[in-house]
C-alpha cells in the first residue's frame, strides 16, 4: 500500500507551528513568495531538504506531517 504525502500540508503545519508566513520562509530561504507557493507541485527532495534545513526540522518529521 502506498502512502500519499502532501508537501503543502506538511510546509502549512511546521509554519503554523513557527508563526511562519510563506513571506517569512522565503526570505528566510532567498527566494520569492512565489517560489514557496509552489511548493508542493514536484518539488525536489533538495527543495524538501533545503525548507527543513532553514525550519531546524528533520526531514522525516516534516513528511510524516502530510501523511494520509
Amino acid at each position: 500500500m502506498q502512502t500519499k504525502i502532501n508537501i503543502k500540508s506538511s510546509l502549512r503545519q511546521v509554519l503554523a507551528k513557527r508563526n511562519i508566513n510563506q513571506t517569512g520562509l522565503a526570505k528566510l530561504m532567498d527566494c520569492s513568495p512565489s517560489n514557496i507557493a509552489q511548493i508542493g507541485n514536484g518539488s525536489s527532495l533538495r527543495t524538501i531538504q533545503a525548507i527543513c534545513d532553514v525550519l531546524e526540522i528533520k526531514a522525516s518529521e516534516f513528511i510524516a506531517l502530510g501523511e494520509g
